[in-house]
């Protein structure tokens, strides 16, 4: 399987999966969405921070500006819809060779680092199923679970 068919797999796969933490969340009240667990967590945090993360590698990888959203339950649902927007765009156009591409990258100032586009990809993936998995933990505590979301399920529903 070519980098692209796997890449394209996995954002349909992450809009799927976000769509279910987030229609449960908006069972919610205000004050539950937003509410610190003894960890520091909050479902309104680890959303946030997740789709913070989507927005951007964008902007790394596109070069478009990194725009932060609007701090409310419809600017961050709004943040995502247009993050999957964009990646799914981002997929759709980028062959193999642009997945092979070097990105550059920092996370720590004056500390660069270089990785193949298709792996920084699929860390965003990955590091977007960890989010989703402390959002479905302080959901399930809160009376809300998003139910079984495990990518090969997924794969099997589409069959």
């Amino acid at each position: 399987m070519s980098h692209a068919a796997q890449l394209r797999s996995l954002v349909a796969y992450n809009r799927w999966a976000n769509e279910r933490i987030l229609a449960a969340s908006d069972a919610l009240a205000g004050e539950e969405f937003e509410r610190k667990g003894d960890d520091g967590l909050s479902i309104e945090g680890v959303l946030g921070h997740a789709v913070r993360t989507q927005i951007w590698w964008l902007g790394n990888w596109t070069g478009a500006a990194v725009l932060d959203f609007e701090r409310t339950r419809d600017g961050l649902r709004r943040a995502y819809v247009d993050t999957h927007d964009r990646l799914d765009a981002l997929v759709a156009s980028t062959d193999e060779s642009g997945w092979e591409r070097t990105v550059e990258f920092e996370f720590q100032p004056g500390s660069p680092l270089k990785l193949p586009m298709w792996q920084t990809f699929t860390q965003v993936m990955m590091h977007g199923i960890q989010h989703r998995a402390e959002a479905a933990a302080l959901l399930t505590r809160a009376g809300r679970s998003p139910g079984n979301m495990d990518y090969i399920l997924w794969l099997l529903g589409r069959a």
